[in-house]
């Protein structure tokens, strides 16, 4: 999703919605859910220029758990935001997972893709380098590199996780 600052989250709201396909009448009608999941408030109706770099990605994660849909696309999702809602969006992404949705995490935080993915594919510099259970590829000696030395330089070194 992309927010053009100088317009209201109400307004980014309405804008993404189109753009996820969604009809103005079920826009207007996941607008209350999309307020309610990212916990705005009135902020909703401020430019999203005023947001914080958390307040932006609980909308834009909002946004995209109010609309219907067989896959869903998440890249660093639940990066930034209180622990609270770190842990909410777990729980619908999960829920989403139950009910037949194919979430597609993309993720460098092992903690986050273990606590939500069945099955974890580790690509690194674009090849595969193992599919297979959560625990298993998680637990692999390498991954654990990669993301420390991702979490360590606040960037990757070495490949991809």
């Amino acid at each position: 999703l992309g927010f053009q600052p100088s317009l209201t989250g109400r307004q980014n709201v309405r804008i993404n919605g189109l753009l996820l396909g969604l009809r103005p009448k079920e826009i207007e009608e996941c607008i209350p859910q999309v307020i309610e999941f990212s916990e705005l408030g009135d902020a909703i109706d401020r430019p999203i220029g005023t947001y914080s770099t958390g307040m932006s990605a609980r909308l834009a994660f909002s946004i995209l758990t109010a609309v219907n849909s067989d896959v869903i696309i998440l890249d660093e999702a639940l990066a930034t935001g209180d622990v609270g809602f770190v842990e909410k969006g777990r729980t619908l992404i999960r829920s989403f997972s139950r009910s037949g949705s194919t979430v597609l995490l993309v993720s460098h935080n092992m903690q986050e893709v273990q606590s939500v993915c069945d099955r974890v594919i580790w690509i690194d510099r674009g090849v595969v380098q193992e599919d297979g259970d959560a625990d298993d590829v998680v637990r692999h000696p390498l991954v654990a590199t990669i993301v420390r030395a991702y979490d360590r330089h606040g960037k990757q070194s070495n490949g991809g996780a």
